[in-house]
This record gives C-alpha cells, sequence and structure tokens, in this order.
C-alpha cells in the first residue's frame, strides 16, 4: 500500500470515530466548554490535530536530536529518553505520528472531555 492512501484511510476512521464518538454526543455549541477546571475544548482539540494533520504534508524532516537541542536547549544527555522518541526515525515514522498517532490521542481526549461533560452514550 502507499503512504498516501494508508494515510488516508487512518485520517477517514478517524474522521468516522470522531463523528461516532464525540460529534454524535455534543452539540456544536457547547465545543467550546472545558470539562471541569482545566483542560481543553473539543473545538480547541480539533483545531490542535488539524494543525498536525497539515504537517504531516511537510516532505522535509529535520534532524530532530539537533533542533531539540538547539531550538529547546534540550540536550540528549539531560532527557535521552525524549531525543530517543524522535531522534533517526524515518520520514515515515514522522508522518504516522503526526498524521495518525498524535489525533489519536487527542481523540482519546476529546472522548474524556464529551463523558466528563456528562454526554456519555453508555
Amino acid at each position: 500500500m502507499e503512504l498516501r492512501e494508508w494515510i488516508k484511510g487512518e485520517h477517514d476512521g478517524l474522521r468516522t470515530r470522531f463523528g461516532q464518538s464525540v460529534a454524535a454526543h455534543v452539540p456544536v455549541s457547547r465545543w467550546r466548554e472545558r470539562a471541569g477546571a482545566g483542560g481543553s475544548s473539543i473545538a480547541w482539540l480539533v483545531l490542535h490535530t488539524a494543525w498536525h494533520e497539515d504537517l504531516a504534508a511537510l516532505d522535509a524532516v529535520p534532524a530532530a536530536g539537533a533542533r531539540i537541542a538547539d531550538l529547546a536547549d534540550v540536550t540528549a544527555d539531560a532527557v535521552p529518553w525524549l531525543h530517543a522518541m524522535w531522534d533517526g526515525k524515518p520520514t515515515a515514522w514522522f508522518v504516522q505520528w503526526e498524521a495518525v498517532g498524535h489525533v489519536q490521542g487527542h481523540l482519546g481526549e476529546m472522548i474524556s472531555v464529551r463523558s466528563r461533560l456528562g454526554l456519555s452514550p453508555f
């Protein structure tokens, strides 16, 4: 399977799950609400995940370890797990993480917000 076809299929699946698990149960008028004292609203998480989907379209991936060290001033010696997570990964991994993995995590967060708003279908 071609990478673009795979990403499109994953996006379609995430959109379907969002529609069934969040949009079907939370009125759009409540998407800006935060559940409880903190956390993100569904509207913010939708915007945030859209940014990550856009980032996944970039052709070039910088040297992650160098970027973390140079821009964030976080060395591999100081936070080795962070560098290990991002450094030395092939471009396909970054595309997968940005386009699907990151969005998947935030979709779980949106489902949590929905439930904490008292709108769980269960």
